[in-house]
């Protein structure tokens, strides 16, 4: 499979380098998938910031992964990397399912993530904790 390694530090193992966070959605847009190998750290802004442009997410199934990259439905997942491989050779021989996985990233990046929950579930927690919450309801 055809892979850029992007980030902090790759270059000593062949890999692109950093790209600028102002550059990030247009760099991730050329792309067909976003791979994430990572097995040890939660979920990683980079993968949200893919499934925010659209890109599907192929993903080993570790940590906070498996509670948001739903297998064949927002990207791949599993454990078996012989079978991410396929998938990711899928994804590149067809774009019509990578879009389609890809919309369905961005609609689950912005129910999970997006501002407008984040502000939902922040006004819900002031009202529970100055009382107003049961006020509220008893009014």
């Amino acid at each position: 499979i055809p892979l850029h390694l992007a980030g902090m530090g790759p270059e000593e193992a062949g890999g692109l380098g950093e790209v600028l966070h102002a550059e990030l959605p247009a760099f991730a847009a050329r792309y067909r998938f976003l791979f994430n190998p990572i097995r040890y750290t939660s979920m990683g802004l980079a993968v949200i910031e893919a499934m925010m442009v659209g890109l599907p997410v192929v993903a080993l199934a570790t940590t906070e992964m498996v509670t948001v990259i739903k297998d064949g439905v927002n990207g791949f997942i599993g454990t078996d990397v012989a079978a991410l491989v396929s998938r990711m050779r899928f994804l590149l021989q067809n774009p019509q399912e990578a879009r389609r996985l890809g919309a369905q990233a961005r609609k689950t990046a912005l129910e999970r993530f997006g501002i407008e929950r984040f502000v939902a579930d922040w006004n819900e927690a002031f009202l529970e904790v100055t009382g107003s919450k049961h006020e509220r309801h008893v009014a």
